[in-house]
């Protein structure tokens, strides 16, 4: 999912740097927040596993993933209930920009901001842990905080410079998660997740109210499972169904 999603982001910005600069910036940072994987990948992190008996079978992995995506989409539905569909015809690379952003969103928002978060502050370098969890939280917030898409790039690169820098100082130099560590990356997480989408929703408070409900859900599975693919998945999918009632401005 990752490396089709940053084939498709990329070859966007390629195709349209010119003719769409503003389609092709927002591209740019889907490939961007997809880079945070980059650390795991770097620091020897990154394992593919080819059984499912490491999440407890595949009847826990289907059922975790299910009720990720329900309270996900539930929440979702909740707040659009009784809100008008805007149904609009635009080229598909619009539509599919929408849906992998999903998967972007989740290498940076939950692997990164939740996971690695979590990984920073049981680093027995106590210290150096969370001074680093703390510098990455910073530069993630003013991410959310800015209007302009370029601007937000720049901080989303920082922020994952100074956590590719602190993963690879710490290497696997950590003990067992704490659940104060646990809460603490779920906060962080749910909380910028829900900040980037501000610009988009401030005067809808229903759907950040659902953004929040949900990026904890997601942040909270990711966590309990320690299976990537429920949160993307569960992000993907409600993606996916919300384009029958997205505005693109």
């Amino acid at each position: 999912m990752v490396a089709a999603v940053a084939f498709i982001s990329l070859a966007f910005v390629g195709l349209h740097a010119i003719d769409n600069p503003g389609f092709a910036t927002g591209c740019l940072a889907i490939a961007t927040m997809l880079s945070s994987i980059g650390a795991y990948i770097l620091a020897g992190r990154v394992k593919i596993e080819r059984r499912l008996s490491k999440f407890g079978g595949g009847w826990n992995v289907f059922w975790t993933t299910a009720v990720c995506t329900s309270i996900v989409i539930i929440a979702s539905s909740l707040a659009n209930a009784g809100k008008q569909a805007a149904f609009q015809i635009e080229p598909w690379k619009i539509y599919t920009y929408y849906v992998i952003i999903s998967i972007g969103e989740e290498c940076y928002y939950r692997l990164m901001l939740c996971q690695g978060i979590v990984i920073l502050l049981s680093s027995r370098n106590r210290v150096g842990g969370w001074t680093s969890a703390a510098l990455v939280t910073v530069f993630a917030f003013i991410a959310g905080f800015q209007v302009s898409t370029m601007s937000r790039i720049v901080f989303f690169i920082v922020s994952i410079a100074i956590f590719t820098a602190s993963i690879l100082i710490i290497g696997q130099n950590e003990g067992k998660p704490s659940l104060l560590a646990s809460v603490v990356g779920v906060a962080i997480s749910t909380s910028t997740f829900t900040l980037c989408h501000w610009n988009v929703y401030s005067n809808f408070p229903e759907m950040l109210i659902a953004l929040t409900v949900g990026g904890a859900a997601m942040a909270i599975f990711l966590l309990a499972t320690k299976n990537p693919f429920v949160p993307f998945f569960a992000h993907f999918a409600l993606n996916l169904r919300s384009l029958q009632g997205i505005i693109l401005n």
